[in-house]
This record gives C-alpha cells, sequence and structure tokens, in this order.
C-alpha cells in the first residue's frame, strides 16, 4: 500500500484534523455572529441612553428656568428689586454650573 504513496494511517489523520478544522470554523462564526449581534444592541443602547441624557438636561434647564421664574415672580410681588435682579443674572451661572456638573459626553 505504501508503494503507491497511500498511507492508510495519514489519511485517518489528515480527515481527523479537517474534521477538527471544520468544527473549530463553525464554532468560531457562531462566536463571531454573537458578537456582532451584541454589538449591534450596545450600539442601540447606546443611542437610547444619549437621547435620554439628552432629554434630561433639557428637562431640568426648562424646569431650572421655570423655578427661577417662579422665584423672581414672588421676589418681585414682595417689592425686593434688588433681589429680582439678582435671580434674573444668576440664571445664566445656575445654567452653567449645571452644565460644567454634567458628566462628559
Amino acid at each position: 500500500a505504501e508503494a503507491d504513496g497511500a498511507d492508510p494511517a495519514g489519511d485517518a489523520e489528515e480527515e481527523a484534523a479537517k474534521q477538527q478544522i471544520d468544527r473549530e470554523k463553525a464554532s468560531y462564526k457562531e462566536a463571531f455572529d454573537r458578537l456582532r449581534d451584541l454589538k449591534k444592541e450596545i450600539e442601540h443602547l447606546q443611542r437610547l441612553l444619549e437621547q435620554s441624557r439628552s432629554k434630561l438636561q433639557g428637562d431640568f434647564e426648562k424646569w431650572l428656568e421655570t423655578m427661577l421664574r417662579q422665584r423672581a415672580a414672588n421676589q418681585s410681588a414682595s417689592s425686593q428689586p434688588s433681589s429680582l435682579a439678582s435671580s434674573a443674572t444668576s440664571l445664566p451661572t445656575q445654567r452653567h454650573a449645571a452644565a460644567a456638573a454634567a458628566p462628559p459626553r
């Protein structure tokens, strides 16, 4: 059998190695596909998180402006012009402080 170049033990080893390679390829493909799907899901969740963060910041700024306007109106009704001027000028400062306290994007 060895005269014609056929080696039954070598052929069996080669076939076993090919089967192992095929199993490893299939396993790799499954893992790769799973990771690709997870990446899509993570990116989607990151977009949702960023949208929620932006909405929260916008809602907070609207709320803060409303509170400051109410405070200014209450102080105006109490005839305290110096406090009203102080509240009106503190709005930009408070807005910048809130933005500075926000986590970086």
